[in-house]
């Protein structure tokens, strides 16, 4: 093989490029904008994979969309490519996070929404979506020409298991695909976060705690992943939970930095399909007399 097809630096260069990069604010990472998580996990970086798992109906889609609003907001050009959700309920679940207007009654208030609408997304990036593309092949190619033609930075893939990839079985295409994905992150220098379904095993354990290996049908996905964080909905386990609108997010894995808090609570707003910080005062341990020494 030619050597000059060979991409050769040395770590010396690499290292002055980086610093330069967060001199000039290249290396501004993509944040969820729910400050509990990203003080936990510091942000999605270009190149970075982000593997959001989750058992089916515990919010996985619902977390994708909030971290993309929230890209978005800093006037970068996101994709979603979505599997499991139509654009028209993906149009749904946007118009319920920007309005708090109840949906049956969204006829009646046409107007208005289409303006709240209209001021959301003015002040944001393109989202772009992308339907069913089915294989992972068909993905990293609109990946890549989001990216040429749109330049695209972060992109949600909504999920890794509806992906057809290269292999004899299951195991083999879901590795295939998982891999694909890292690949595509790092050859067009974009952040991907990508949505998975755990396995069910986790349904018969006591605790409902996930673990790494609940990533299924392949272990290939907690090797490519970057970062590994997991949604929960504790009320979808069991119908009694209390306070019903409490959400976790458990931060398992954090290849290129630390992970300062494991479990995070917030709370959900079905009905905004929006996830919110617990305010302090919510808290079991808040403690009123300490506002006014906070305050000072």
């Amino acid at each position: 093989m030619d050597e000059t097809t060979f991409k050769f630096t040395t770590i010396e260069r690499a290292s002055r490029e980086y610093l330069d990069s967060l001199l000039d604010g290249q290396e501004q990472p993509f944040f969820t904008g729910l400050p509990s998580i990203d003080r936990s996990m510091g942000g999605l970086h270009k190149g970075e994979l982000c593997i959001v798992g989750g058992r089916p109906s515990h919010g996985k889609s619902m977390f994708g969309l909030n971290w993309l609003y929230n890209v978005a907001a800093e006037q970068v050009n996101c994709l979603m490519i979505s599997e499991e959700m139509s654009k028209s309920a993906l149009a749904m679940r946007s118009l319920s996070f920007i309005t708090d207007t109840p949906q049956d009654r969204w006829r009646d208030s046409y107007d208005a929404i289409y303006e709240q609408s209209a001021q959301f997304w003015r002040t944001r990036g393109n989202v772009l979506i992308v339907e069913s593309v089915r294989s992972v092949t068909r993905a990293t190619e609109a990946i890549e020409h989001a990216v040429k033609y749109s330049a695209v930075e972060f992109v949600v893939v909504d999920y890794l298991q509806l992906l057809t990839g290269r292999g004899g079985n299951k195991y083999e295409q879901v590795s295939n695909v998982s891999s694909e994905l890292k690949h595509a992150a790092v050859k067009h220098n974009v952040a991907v976060v990508v949505l998975a379904q755990l396995g069910r095993e986790i349904d018969k354990r006591g605790d409902n705690i996930p673990r790494l290996f609940d990533l299924k049908d392949s272990g290939q996905i907690e090797q490519d992943a970057d970062q590994v964080m997991f949604v929960q909905w504790p009320l979808k386990n069991d119908p009694k939970y209390r306070p019903i609108n409490e959400y976790r997010v458990f931060c398992a894995k954090n290849r290129n930095r630390a992970i300062n808090q494991t479990v995070v609570e917030l709370r959900f707003v079905p009905s905004r399909q929006k996830l919110q910080e617990i305010p302090v005062e919510a808290m079991p341990n808040y403690t009123p007399q300490f506002d006014t020494f906070s305050n000072r």
